[in-house]
């Protein structure tokens, strides 16, 4: 029982002692060790950083190399004084003897946060200016077990920067020739320079002057120019051109200057502008200038060959020539053409190693940096190509557009509508477009260059998805060395034609509201900035602005109104009467506003004050008072009623009391007398008649 209660003890401890070794106590930070820091980044060596650390029996020495500081994070480099120190991990290791989940000797496996040395040396990560714990392995003793310690790193400077790396300057430096002197004195100087501009002692965050120093000792050594040794070096000639064949040529050197010597087999052109086509036209007529180097006069040599010295500087391989047709350049002193008639651009490629001239008609391609503003357009590349000039057989200027994809098998300059197969051209070798961009469209006339460069101009590309053609707009600039891609603008040359017929607003106003707020929705539904593909919308909006133009509606004519005199008009009063006097004015048309339109009386052209007239409805009654007329002197006086919108005139005689003026009013009594004149009349007429039938 006693043994079984032993053997029972014994099993318990040492569960208890593997629990604790399998299961130690991790330090804080523990998996996933901060090692953050703010510090800039760079490399930090004694003593701007400087170890304390406390732990052990203080037989182990532990050194701190530097700390680097990378992305905010912070590792240092440790040597340690004895070998026997294994393992180091970031933390407090609790238990005695091997700790398996740290370091299992049996297996090799290594924990979290553990990491191993190598010739004494370790990299860990580490936190900066704090007390940090951490433990190392130590296989000294028969029980290799882990020993605590903390340290403390403190850092308060700047960084140390690493040394640029002048291996490339040093390996540039290994190519300058030991003999410089048989070079020439430009490109040695060169070389010089770009040796003596080496600055030593920069640190790598100028790494990139280093690499220009280096870059620059290479390009001159490359620039390096050997001297020309006075003499004579014949030339094996290849013609690659019918018109402009050298029978002859060589190299002559003197004095250290050069000169091509060349005859032609023609006699043709008597004149050379060393250039370009369009720079011999820039020049103009150099002949009779004796200090335009640009024209070579030719001479005829002993084999009767027109002979020419072109001058050539030191490293020229490549020569634009013009030459100059003699019967063109007569006709031009003539009047009969232009002088750029004259012209035909060559070419010649010099190889003084190989003792070659080759000759041919000129041909130049030129890169161009390419800026597409186009989605759904890829293009990888673009370069423009010369052959000939404008009074050469075959002449053109092509631009060579390299595509991105095949989504597009043709291109036709100019507009979509007008695209067709048959002057389309078709998407060549390598997705190469080949499009014209100057070109003579009459052979041998010049006047008839087209040319697209330095301007836009509108390229169609064909579909081969859609089945159909999108336009772009291309500039090319050949002096820029540039190609630059947009998209195509709708034509608004309708939209602004319409627009010009827009009526003034005073001119508007003559037009019913209706049809005029329908011109001005369309002008405002207008929208700039449409591309070629929305034309049928710009065309829509001339349209509708045409459209509305066509109905624009004049206002009617308002008919006038009319104010007439229906009673008293042209009346008569007499003094004494003591009567008034009634005038009723009526409105041709809505009557009953007519005394709402009242607004006075004229007489003779003189306001009358209210106190001498009444205005009552119906149309209007305007009553002058007896009191007012007698004030009036006798005779014919105008009366004017006046309306907000118009007036009516009409006359009163005054006329003065007794037997000829019967008082206004009066009509009975003048009636009576009437009768009764007419009746003594009658009766002296009776009389009359009965007299004569007596006799």
């Amino acid at each position: 029982m006693k043994k079984t209660t032993n053997k029972l003890l014994s099993l318990l401890l040492v569960l208890i002692m593997t629990l604790s070794c399998v299961t130690p106590v991790l330090a804080e930070g523990g998996t996933g060790f901060d090692n953050s820091t703010t510090l800039a980044d760079g490399e930090y060596e004694a003593p701007q950083a400087e170890l304390t650390w406390s732990g052990g029996t203080g037989k182990v020495k532990l050194t701190l190399n530097k700390v680097v500081v990378a992305g905010g994070k912070a590792t240092a480099e440790f040597t340690v004084s004895s070998a026997n120190m294994t393992y180091v991990y970031l933390g407090t290791a609790e238990g005695e003897g091997e700790i398996p989940t740290l370091y299992d000797p049996k297996t090799g496996a290594v924990g979290q946060d553990v990491y191993a040395f190598a010739d004494k040396k370790v990299t860990i990560p580490v936190r900066l200016n704090e007390e940090v714990a951490f433990a190392m392995r130590t296989e000294a003793m028969s029980n290799p077990h882990w020993i605590n310690y903390t340290y403390t790193i403190t850092v308060t400077t700047e960084p140390v920067e690493a040394d640029a790396d002048y291996t490339a300057v040093d390996a540039a430096l290994a190519k300058i020739p030991a003999d410089l002197s048989i070079y020439t004195d430009e490109s040695v100087k060169a070389v010089i320079e770009a040796r003596d501009a080496v600055v030593r002692g920069l640190k790598a965050g100028e790494q990139a002057k280093v690499d220009a120093m280096a870059k620059a000792i290479e390009d001159a050594v490359a620039a390096l120019v050997k001297k020309p040794v006075d003499g004579r070096v014949d030339l094996e000639i290849t013609n690659n051109t019918g018109m402009f064949n050298a029978v002859t040529a060589y190299l002559e050197t003197k004095d250290g200057k050069t000169t091509l010597v060349m005859a032609l087999s023609g006699s043709g052109y008597k004149e050379l502008f060393m250039g370009t086509y369009e720079e011999a036209v820039a020049n103009g007529d150099g002949t009779a200038d004796k200090g335009n180097d640009s024209w070579i006069h030719g001479y005829t040599n002993e084999a009767g060959k027109l002979e020419f010295r072109i001058p050539v500087e030191d490293g020229v391989t490549y020569m634009p020539v013009v030459a100059v047709s003699n019967s063109y350049y007569n006709k031009y002193l003539d009047g009969k053409n232009a002088l750029a008639r004259a012209f035909y651009p060559r070419q010649m490629e010099l190889d003084r190693e190989a003792k070659t001239l080759v000759t041919g008609d000129y041909e130049f391609s030129q890169d161009l940096t390419v800026t597409n503003n186009v989605k759904m357009f890829k293009v990888s590349g673009a370069a423009l190509e010369t052959v000939g000039g404008p009074n050469s057989n075959g002449y053109k200027a092509s631009l060579l557009l390299t595509m991105g994809s095949d989504s597009f098998d043709k291109a036709y300059v100019g507009r979509a509508a007008e695209a067709n197969d048959e002057a389309a051209v078709s998407l060549g070798e390598g997705r190469v477009f080949a499009l014209p961009v100057k070109w003579v469209e009459e052979f041998g006339n010049p006047e008839t260059l087209k040319n697209l460069l330095e301007e836009p101009f509108i390229v169609s590309f064909h579909s081969v998805k859609n089945d159909a053609w999108y336009e772009r707009q291309f500039t090319v600039s050949e002096k820029d060395g540039t190609l630059v891609i947009d998209e195509v603008l709708a034509d608004y040359t309708a939209v602004d034609a319409a627009l010009e017929k827009v009526p003034s607003d005073e001119e508007l106003a003559n037009y019913t509201d209706e049809s005029v707020q329908a011109l001005k929705d369309a002008i405002a539904a207008v929208k700039r900035g449409l591309t070629s593909k929305d034309q049928d919308k710009v065309d829509a909006m001339a349209k509708a602005i045409e459209d509305a133009l066509a109905g624009l509606t004049k206002k009617e004519e308002p008919q006038k109104a009319v104010y007439t005199v229906v009673s008293g008009g042209d009346g008569q009063w007499t003094k004494g009467s003591g009567k008034d006097f009634e005038i009723v004015v009526k409105r041709s048309m809505a009557d009953e506003t007519t005394f709402s339109r009242f607004t006075g009386v004229l007489v003779d052209g003189k306001a009358l004050d209210k106190a001498n007239y009444e205005a009552v409805a119906g149309s209007v009654k305007v009553t002058l008072k007896a009191a007012y007329l007698e004030t009036l002197s006798a005779g014919k006086h105008t009366v004017t009623v006046t309306l907000d919108d118009g007036q009516a005139e009409t006359s009163i005689t005054i006329a003065q009391a007794g037997k000829d003026s019967p008082k206004t009013g009066d009509n009975g009594v003048m009636l009576w007398a009437a009768m009764a004149v007419i009746s003594a009349g009658a009766a002296v007429v009776l009389k009359r008649k009965k007299d004569e039938a007596a006799a």
